[in-house]
């Protein structure tokens, strides 16, 4: 039986976790949380008290119980960590350090997009601090990056001189970088793509499109669906070029997403990239969308599977039959979870995939990720409709007895962003 070490839990650990049992491999969690801290731990075969940290103390355990591959979920410190103990245990991973820095460095990424022609959006560079000649070029309003930072942490959006002074100084601050990224504020609708790679080839899986509820921050992403307007013209006039940027970048193996915005020119610009598991579990629908696995894909090819090309299924070349689903609820507050309930009513409906890494009694701070829905729905009414069943039976409370989830009723923005809307 091959034995599968999972780094932490976080997002898509416990559904690779449940995919790896039951084609019966044997799966251990290791992290330093107690098993009713860790979700991961409850539902694997086995699991250790060893922190993700300590490389020596979990090469050696690996060595001693000749662990045959190791994963981790979308955690990107356990990620690295993962990279670094398979290079140590000669075991295989998608990622590699190289293709992973684009990843992490926005510069050094934005960097290679312009070098090789890819859309991006203006940029400006500024000292620390900025001097009242590089200031004067700069035409407001401009969003401001840490370069090294996901989940638009250090992030802040500039009016004028004194917000993009004070913005520079917080991103430097949280990224413990002197570099920052400065650039024209892109406006318009969020779109993804997912991408599968194998012995160098890169095909596109599914074009995604993000959107928020209106009233709260942009990257509180309420809703991620394959069903969008935005398909035909990604395909035809970024996708190509969103390839050569994967190919540059060195992604070989396994998977990986992309972030762009169509701007109100009328242009997709690319943000940033992802070579790793999307935090928004879309792959759960396009499982049932595609027939593709993406959790599957990257246990196999931890356990050594090399996967070929035509292992693979084809591009994504129009729309989906159906529509992909990912439902966030994001906390409108900080506070402890005093109360989950309705999510057993919800799961009645067997088309339901449900996934939290939070339970009643823990503290979240504002504007975090506490759970997540996962559906396929035949058309944009259907997916209406099933986020309002979610919306009347879900109720997350703080122990003061107050909601704490952002609930999504923009349904009218979800009915115009779909396929009959194309241009």
């Amino acid at each position: 039986m091959k034995k599968l070490l999972m780094l932490g839990t976080s997002q898509g650990s416990c559904e690779m976790i449940r995919i790896a049992r039951a084609k019966g491999i044997y799966t251990i969690v290791t992290d330093f949380d107690l098993p009713e801290k860790s979700i991961g731990k409850l539902i694997a075969d086995e699991y250790w008290m060893i922190n993700t940290a300590d490389m020596d103390a979990l090469e050696k355990r690996c060595r001693e119980e000749q662990i045959d591959g190791v994963v981790c979920g979308v955690s990107e410190f356990n990620l690295e960590r993962t990279m670094e103990l398979t290079e140590r245990l000669g075991l295989p991973c998608y990622c590699t350090p190289e293709a992973w820095h684009f990843s992490r460095n926005k510069h050094d990424f934005k960097k290679l997009c312009k070098k090789i022609g890819v859309r991006m959006a203006e940029d400006y560079q500024l000292s620390n601090p900025p001097t009242d000649e590089e200031l004067s070029k700069v035409k407001f309003p401009v969003v401001v990056k840490a370069i090294n930072l996901s989940a638009n942490r250090g992030m802040s959006y500039c009016y004028n001189r004194e917000e993009l002074i004070e913005a520079c100084e917080y991103a430097r601050s949280v990224s413990k970088n002197d570099t920052i990224i400065v650039e024209r504020m892109l406006k318009g609708p969020e779109v993804s793509a997912d991408y599968i790679m194998t012995d160098g080839e890169v095909r596109l899986l599914s074009v995604n499109n993000m959107i928020s509820q209106p009233g709260y921050p942009q990257h509180c992403y309420s809703i991620t669906t394959t069903e969008n307007k935005y398909v035909r013209k990604f395909i035809k006039e970024e996708n190509n070029d969103i390839i050569r940027v994967l190919k540059e970048v060195g992604c070989k193996e396994g998977f990986g997403w992309v972030e762009t915005i169509l701007d109100e020119d009328g242009h997709f610009y690319l943000l940033e990239m992802g070579y790793r598991l999307c935090g928004n579990e879309i792959n759960i629908p396009l499982r049932e969308l595609t027939g593709f696995d993406v959790h599957e894909w990257i246990i196999e090819y931890a356990l050594g599977k090399k996967h070929k090309i035509s292992d693979v299924i084809p591009m994504q070349s129009d729309y989906h039959n159906g529509c992909g689903c990912v439902y966030c609820l994001w906390s409108n507050q900080s506070g402890t979870i005093g109360m989950i309930d309705g999510v057993e009513e919800v799961l009645k409906d067997k088309k339901i995939y449900w996934d939290s890494l939070v339970k009643e009694g823990d503290f979240v701070e504002k504007h975090s990720l506490i759970a997540e829905f996962a559906f396929v729905d035949r058309s944009v009414e259907e997916m209406c409709e099933t986020i309002a069943l979610i919306n009347g039976r879900i109720d997350i409370r703080s122990s003061e007895d107050e909601n704490m989830i952002i609930r999504f009723t923009d349904f009218d923005n979800l009915r115009y962003n779909n396929r009959n809307y194309a241009e």
